[in-house]
């Protein structure tokens, strides 16, 4: 594949990512300290958010899959990144009378213009990616630009705010809607041949019928809430237990920073090993990293940095590999012309995945005796035990569920 290729398509993952940072984790401790708002009313406000957003995925991806016009991928993300700037100016610039319609209203638009960039940026990754090689660079492309805007995001925050990402927000989606349709312009054959195979699509739950389907969406879910909860929970993490929220910052920097360095080493071992062997791998090295936050306490920065380092190189077998491997479902399936079905399914689970990891941690952890600013022994302990052990355990089930599965043969 060529770079030029990679780089326009990979692109548009920048400013999606440079959301995840500020909406997922800044959010909910903006609107404590400055409402004073539980983390009981938060997590449901995010988890009806979630999953009013989430079930708009799989009918967009089949409303996109029916659409006829060459260009629909270009168009859906260039008009996407509109609801995605103004939700987000919301959520960081709320309406002092009423913080709760701006929360919900910013969260919304945020979901569902993230959502329709995202299903149409994977879709067509499916669609280019003509063999596992070139799947797993064009995924691997999308998920090293998303984390470098992750990375930015950090930096941004640090030195600034969570609100003035806006700033590059606006300009990236800009330059990302001029390369992808830089790379329409250039690939218009496939898009024109997918969307002549959509006509006679019938989209149905039919699919999971299919092993490799049904086994790859179950690992992806169980992977997907071990990973939501620790980054819900993060920023309490560093304040209560290692009592240094001043270098929270830095830390998901160092996170991020060696998440994106493992991306190639992810692509190399996937197209080495296998997509699904390499995923096995990058969970195993995420349990061994993260299993020791359950002995770590106040002041021990240089060994949760140590954490923050091993656990962000598994992340990127959870960026690289997992959408790969279900571009090579849809192939062996033979369910071309189904793309945007099978990944509004994807982002629906993912979003499930955040939601479940907003809307039970926190009440539960609210349940069990912890709340912002305590660190006695019962709230300590609660905390680690949802922030580490908890996510632990479902790493482990997953790579069960994916160590059982035939997705080797994909």
């Amino acid at each position: 594949m060529p770079l030029k290729t990679l780089l326009q398509y990979g692109l548009p993952g920048f400013p999606l990512a440079l959301l995840s940072l500020p909406v997922y984790v800044y959010v909910p401790q903006l609107y404590t300290a400055s409402y004073g708002w539980s983390l009981t009313a938060i997590g449901l406000i995010l988890l009806a958010s979630r999953v009013a957003d989430a079930f708009f995925d799989p009918w967009f991806g089949a409303w996109l899959d029916k659409q006829q016009h060459p260009a629909r991928f270009a168009l859906t993300f260039a008009l996407a990144t509109l609801p995605v700037n103004l939700g987000f100016w919301l959520l960081f610039h709320p309406l002092q009378n009423v913080p709760a319609i701006s929360l919900c209203a910013g969260l919304l638009l945020v979901y569902l213009g993230f959502s329709s960039a995202t299903i149409a940026l994977q879709s067509w990754g499916a669609i280019l990616g003509h063999s596992p090689q070139t799947r797993l660079q064009l995924t691997s492309a999308r998920e090293f630009a998303g984390l470098c805007g992750v990375i930015t995001a950090s930096l941004w925050t640090y030195w600034f705010s969570a609100a003035a990402v806006f700033q590059i927000l606006i300009i990236s989606c800009v330059l990302s809607v001029f390369a992808i349709w830089r790379l329409y312009m250039s690939h218009p054959a496939e898009t024109v041949h997918a969307s002549s195979q959509t006509a006679g699509s019938s989209h149905s739950f039919a699919i999971f019928q299919a092993n490799t389907t049904r086994h790859l969406y179950q690992t992806f879910a169980l992977n997907g809430i071990a990973s939501a909860i620790p980054a819900t929970l993060f920023l309490f993490y560093a304040a209560d237990v290692l009592q240094r929220p001043d270098q929270a910052g830095l830390l998901l920097l160092l996170y991020f920073v060696c998440a994106a360095f493992s991306v190639p080493v992810w692509n190399w071992l996937g197209r080495r090993w296998h997509e699904a062997r390499a995923w096995q791998a990058g969970m195993w090295l995420a349990i061994a990293s993260f299993s020791t936050v359950c002995f770590l306490g106040a002041g021990d920065l240089l060994l949760f940095a140590l954490v923050c380092a091993g656990s962000g190189f598994a992340l990127g077998a959870d960026l690289a590999l997992p959408s790969a491997l279900l571009a090579g479902v849809i192939r062996q399936q033979q369910d071309s012309g189904q793309e945007g079905w099978y990944f509004g399914l994807w982002n629906w689970l993912s979003k499930m995945n955040l939601a479940l990891a907003a809307g039970l941690a926190m009440p539960l952890l609210s349940l069990a005796g912890y709340a912002p600013g305590r660190q006695d022994t019962q709230a300590v302990s609660a905390l680690i035990l949802a922030y580490a052990v908890l996510p632990c355990t479902l790493k482990l089930l997953a790579w069960l569920r994916l160590y059982r599965s035939s997705l080797t043969t994909v």
